[in-house]
């Protein structure tokens, strides 16, 4: 677990470096969390960024890219500042289903906007709405609810 001097540490880099690009910051921002977790970064805890997950053939076959998975604890789905959550509930949980053996319990979905859902246990019982939990993050305390955030 870490200690608070490594996540104050990182919340004032992200205030300083962060800007909302999903392309740009999405990335460094998952090993520097990793790394205020007590981690040396993500790839040395054996997470995988940009991992390949094969499209069911009704979605047209190929390869999608899922953005964050360590198995079998989380796949993470990020996009850019002020982007509806609700757009990525589909594309995570056509994810989710896919990730098999060792299936993430979890899915997290983010903008940099401040707002994350998450969905744990059996990714919440086939997600699009039931057992996410959607929080605002941003100054002062973090708000829970039920529900999909805007």
């Amino acid at each position: 677990m870490p200690d608070g001097t490594n996540l104050s540490e990182f919340a004032a880099w992200c205030q300083k470096h962060v800007t909302g690009d999903e392309k740009g910051d999405a990335q460094i921002f998952l090993d520097r969390l990793f790394q205020a977790f007590g981690h040396a970064g993500l790839k040395e805890a054996g997470a995988t960024l940009e991992f390949r997950v094969t499209k069911a053939a009704e979605a047209g076959s190929g390869i999608a890219f899922a953005d964050f998975v360590w198995k079998p604890a989380v796949l993470v789905e990020r996009k850019k500042r002020g982007e509806n959550l609700q757009k990525l509930y589909r594309q995570a949980f056509d994810y989710w289903t896919r990730l098999v053996p060792n299936r993430p319990r979890c899915v997290v979905l983010c903008n940099f906007g401040g707002r994350v859902a998450h969905a744990c246990g059996l990714a919440a019982r086939g997600m699009p709405d039931g057992g996410v939990r959607a929080y605002r993050c941003g100054p002062g305390p973090i708000r829970g609810g039920t529900g999909v955030p805007q």
